[in-house]
């Protein structure tokens, strides 16, 4: 595993390889995309999967040009998993995406059960009121990135 910490946009991707396989996927994808060709090609596992965790609405995903490039499938995807699996953040602490996050690298879906707030609140209305708390202000362009993030022609939104 490979992580890449960006400042411009604030974000945070991965390699995800096995040597033993040939094989790595890719996670979050920014640009520019050469680096993550260049990490797969040093650590000897072709890209075969680029995954996009969410629509993001404060940069412009580099994945489906990624797997374009690198003949890779692509997928928009999340899912739920077991208590036990960790899981790597798609944003940190200072990105838009990451207001009120943690700085820390990894965590578990049990640990976020039990100490994120949002785990906590079973009604719609209060959910909606607390995710929506504290938002920072919308960056330029979000509605035309979150098209062009989920494949959509630019100036259609998502």
């Amino acid at each position: 595993m490979r992580q890449f910490l960006h400042r411009d946009p604030v974000a945070v991707s991965y390699l995800l390889g096995c040597v033993g396989k040939g094989a790595a996927a890719i996670v979050d994808a920014v640009y520019p995309i050469e680096p993550y060709v260049d990490a797969a090609a040093v650590a000897g596992t072709p890209i075969g999967l680029v995954i996009d965790t969410h629509l993001h609405a404060d940069h412009r995903s580099a994945g489906r040009e990624l797997a374009a490039a690198v003949g890779a499938d692509y997928a928009l995807h999340a899912k739920a998993l077991p208590e036990h699996i960790e899981v790597l953040p798609g944003a940190v602490a200072g990105s838009v995406c990451g207001r009120g996050l943690s700085g820390k690298p990894v965590s578990t879906i049990g640990f976020e059960r039990r100490y994120n707030a949002a785990f906590g609140i079973t009604e719609a209305e209060r959910f909606v009121a607390f995710m929506l708390e504290n938002i920072p202000p919308t960056p330029p362009d979000a509605a035309e990135r979150r098209a062009v993030n989920a494949g959509l022609p630019s100036g259609e939104a998502a």
